[in-house]
């Protein structure tokens, strides 16, 4: 479905007042049926599509869609508009939501799963509990140097990092474990870290404690 230069235009506005450059972006404009707006690097798209008989109508598709795959609206090139932006917050959210499947299915992670199962559960000694507060310092100088954290972020990563030390002086090693694997989860998603960095953190956190049985 061919456009008008003032209706591509439009799009131009709204990328550019949501934040999008527009040259992430390419239009698949066949002759007749539908006017797709495609963002490169994902391949996610919007598109509108005219149907004739007997679903005849005007309808606009895009993925992701905000709690699926996909999601539409009946409607003409209005509709369109407006569901632009809606869509390209869906594709923000996708986009920089960390893949927690790359992330916890290492095969060291895995391995932690497992002797996790059998592991003990007393209690840290006081070098242990040194050794933990050095760990924890590992991973907070890592987060620092390959993360830019505002003041929210870094009270955010302050106090799960504050309550992993605190909670060495009251749990048992099992306990404390799966403490720290969530704690680091809960971290990569509210930091909303690149994968490589997410990967890196954890492996960073089960090698400092490496000395644990249950860690290696």
């Amino acid at each position: 479905m061919k456009l008008l230069k003032t209706q591509r235009n439009q799009v131009f506005e709204i990328l550019v007042a949501n934040g999008w450059h527009p040259s992430e972006f390419s239009w698949n404009l066949p002759q007749y049926g539908h006017s797709r707006l495609i963002h490169n690097q994902s391949k996610w798209y919007i598109s509108l599509e005219m149907y004739q008989a007997p679903h005849s109508g005007e309808y606009v598709y895009y993925e992701p869609g905000e709690g699926s795959i996909a999601g539409y609206s009946s409607g003409g090139w209005e509709t369109f508009l407006s569901e632009i932006p809606k869509w390209l917050n869906y594709m923000r959210r996708e986009m920089d939501a960390p893949d927690l499947w790359s992330v916890g299915a290492t095969p060291t992670m895995l391995r932690t799963d497992t002797k996790l199962a059998t592991a003990d559960n007393s209690s840290f000694s006081d070098q242990e509990k040194r050794r933990i507060l050095q760990c924890v310092g590992e991973v907070r100088e890592y987060i620092n140097a390959n993360h830019s954290l505002n003041r929210d972020q870094q009270r955010f990563v302050e106090d799960r990092l504050t309550h992993l030390i605190e909670a060495s002086y009251r749990l048992g090693r099992k306990d404390w474990v799966v403490l720290a694997l969530g704690a680091l989860t809960n971290v990569v998603v509210g930091l909303a870290l690149a994968p490589d960095i997410s990967r890196e953190l954890f492996r960073l956190m089960l090698s400092s404690i490496g000395w644990l049985p249950l860690a290696k």
